[in-house]
């Protein structure tokens, strides 16, 4: 008989609900669900934590359903004292995972809706998830506990093979001769179509330095969360302005955007325009002194300051506008902010909500704004760095829930962590050609830990990267 333990969060009591209607369905349809739910007197006599171990190892299937919350959990990123059983399954389902060389079917990611994506826990994001939205994505989970899935193959019959055919010789003196224009306009369409536009027109990619290359580090909840809210690229591009808010340490950027953000942006969603994007700072200081202020009226003065002052014309909306409509490349726009910034949610949002409002119309193109907040700036003083984490986590939920009241939830990206030495790494040695002889260089200096900050990344691997690029 098949047995599942159902690993998840208390968000709510509609989510608790929710999760207990699932076990219900499943047990319905001839499967046994483990939850805590079902355990008499509200506790087990041995213990939560003892209980949840055993029920791990009892079930040879673990379903977990990803929320923010289960997320925040799994990783350790709860306020202390809050979701210890998240936080011990979390730790047990990794070393299982681990001890498994990461080959196992054991452990299955479920969402109440896809929204939920970019929290499922990097472990399980290798791996087939479902969405249990709807009765078919249910069958296709049933089916995968009962190991049903699939169609039976038919027979394999034998090869087709052709004859090999007469090749008549090339006679080049034949062949016309091409005139130097068709030659250079040859060259240029093979090096498009490779990547190396660079080499004929330098007002297209620019050449990766050092600098670039080390932020090309993978950020794959930051990645997911583009996916999803920015439409891929269509035949008459209609610009619209997606404005985005990070928030983590400051040792997760050490030079601004480029080593957060502006690369996904770059690479996988605007990478099919004419021109690379223009990456450009909002940088002029102001002075928050009203943090009642309308949330309207903060952010649009605010806002048309910096990019008035970034465009170099008046802080205008209608003047930013048509500069910006009139742009032949998309634009990156960023701003770390200051501290009082950062503590005024009232601020963030207000900004966010008045750069959403901009169109920029048919066959123009879209533009893009990130507002950098670092946790650090919470931490002003001695007392409160002892509660670093948990002020961190309350800004955030107060933040969320301010943006979620202007349909502005999307905008506010997964926190930054740490990238992994054995996942993240590799998978940048991969998808960047590197020399054999650099990687096994770089491979020296990195601890054995499985994560460190992209801040200490670049002091052990800017000097490695830099040499190499000068030679």
């Amino acid at each position: 008989m098949t047995k599942v333990f159902i690993s998840y969060s208390h968000d709510s009591d509609e989510h608790r609900e929710w999760v207990l209607g699932l076990s219900e369905r499943l047990r319905q349809d001839g499967i046994v669900t483990i939850l805590d739910r079902y355990v008499e007197n509200g506790s087990p006599p041995k213990g939560w934590p003892l209980w949840m171990l055993d029920s791990l190892d009892e079930a040879p299937h673990v379903l977990c359903v990803c929320t923010e919350t289960y997320y925040r959990r799994f990783r350790g990123f709860e306020v202390p004292g809050k979701g210890k059983g998240v936080d011990w399954e979390g730790t047990m389902i990794t070393q299982a995972l681990y001890n498994a060389r990461s080959v196992s079917s054991k452990f299955i990611a479920v969402l109440c809706k896809s929204d939920d994506e970019p929290y499922i826990p990097e472990p399980l994001r290798p791996r087939a998830h479902y969405v249990l939205s709807s009765e078919g994505n249910y069958q296709a989970l049933y089916d995968a506990l009962l190991n049903q899935g699939g169609v039976k193959p038919g027979n394999v019959g034998p090869l087709k093979i052709k004859p090999h055919e007469d090749v008549k010789p090339l006679n080049f003196d034949a062949q016309p001769q091409l005139t130097a224009s068709q030659v250079r306009a040859r060259e240029k369409k093979f090096l498009y179509h490779s990547g190396d536009l660079d080499q004929v027109d330098q007002k297209s990619k620019p050449i990766r330095d050092p600098e670039y290359l080390l932020g090309l580090l993978d950020r794959k909840p930051q990645h997911v969360h583009f996916d999803y809210q920015i439409p891929e690229k269509r035949p008459v591009d209609e610009g619209k302005a997606y404005g985005f808010c990070i928030f983590g340490p400051r040792n997760e950027w050490p030079n601004a955007v480029r080593f957060t953000l502006s690369h996904l942006l770059e690479e996988h969603k605007i990478s099919y325009s004419k021109h690379s994007p223009e990456i450009k700072p909002l940088e002029t200081r102001l002075n928050l002194t009203n943090n009642s202020a309308e949330l309207l009226s903060i952010g649009e003065t605010h806002l048309w300051k910096l990019l008035g002052r970034r465009l170099d014309c008046r802080s205008e909306k209608t003047d930013i506008l048509k500069i910006l409509q009139s742009k032949e490349e998309s634009h990156i726009f960023f701003r770390e902010l200051a501290g009082d910034e950062v503590k005024n949610h009232n601020f963030i949002a207000g900004v966010l909500l008045a750069w959403s409002k901009l169109t920029f119309g048919v066959n123009s193109h879209s533009h893009f704004l990130l507002l950098i907040c670092e946790s650090d700036y919470l931490s002003d003083s001695r007392f409160s760095r002892l509660f670093h984490k948990r002020s961190s986590s309350r800004w955030y939920e107060d933040l969320q829930k301010l943006l979620s009241r202007h349909q502005l939830q999307n905008s506010l990206l997964p926190t930054l962590c740490s990238p992994t030495v054995a996942e993240d790494i590799e998978d940048w040695f991969k998808n960047h050609e590197m020399p054999e002889h650099l990687r096994s260089t770089i491979r020296k200096e990195l601890p054995k830990h499985s994560a460190i900050p992209l801040g200490d990344l670049k002091e052990k691997l800017l000097p490695i990267l830099q040499k190499h690029h000068s030679h």
